[in-house]
């Protein structure tokens, strides 16, 4: 049990540094994980609770770190799906009261109309699959990278920066009626911490020589991590 519990942590942690661009997990702190990890893990589960469903599906639940959350915190039947059997078979192992099922977001083993409440958590969304489960006027909650993301890397290298062209989506099956910023800074203390986040990000291979030479001055960098948290009502 400890060892599947441990990896599920690890399976969080690893969503997040490839969210963050961060490669193998040797440019942040464990600490700074865990604060990351608690802070959206907290946000989303208040968001369901504000919206009390009855039943709850967690698509792209990986190993269950934030299903399981959900389920010791919140008062629905929880149910969450990832194609990854390997993830399904540990996610199962630490909440009975869990339903996990292997299956694909793209053709979701549910019922039409079955579901009050999505979880879609930085993970592709198939708006026709999860329209076609939820009931009318059913919530979907999604995750996505804010505007501001890395904003001080792009600063220290490029003299025309630009913000993450990232907003949420438009549909008109779909209503948003909420969006909240997390916004939080991760302070890089070596210029090898720097250089080794630099290099884990798609800017890294689409940066000139001169400008990637910018970053060597650098010894430290406080680094902005900002996500979008968005709600929609099914029409």
């Amino acid at each position: 049990y400890s060892t599947d519990y441990n990896r599920t942590n690890q399976h969080a942690q690893s969503q997040l540094q490839g969210i963050f661009s961060l490669g193998n997990g040797n440019n942040m702190t464990e600490e700074q994980l865990k604060r990351l990890l608690s802070e959206l893990k907290n946000e989303l589960t208040c968001h369901i609770n504000r919206y009390n469903p009855t039943t709850l599906v967690d698509l792209g639940c990986g190993e269950g770190y934030y299903t399981n959350y959900f389920a010791r915190n919140c008062d629905a039947d929880i149910m969450g799906i990832d194609i990854s059997k390997e993830a399904v078979r540990i996610a199962s192992k630490q909440n009975k009261n869990v339903i996990y099922v292997v299956g694909s977001i793209q053709d979701i083993p549910l019922f039409d109309k079955s579901m009050d409440l999505v979880i879609n958590s930085f993970t592709p969304l198939d708006l026709d699959e999860i329209n076609r489960i939820l009931k009318s006027k059913a919530v979907l909650i999604t995750t996505r990278v804010g505007k501001n993301h890395l904003i001080e890397l792009k600063e220290a290298l490029y003299d025309d920066v630009y913000l993450n062209n990232n907003v949420p989506f438009v549909d008109d099956r779909f209503k948003l009626i909420e969006s909240k910023t997390i916004s939080f800074i991760i302070d890089l203390e070596t210029n090898e911490d720097i250089t080794n986040l630099f290099m884990m990000t798609p800017y890294y291979h689409h940066t000139s020589l001169s400008s990637k030479s910018k970053l060597k001055t650098l010894n430290s960098l406080s680094i902005t991590c900002e996500f979008n948290i968005d709600v929609y009502s099914k029409n």
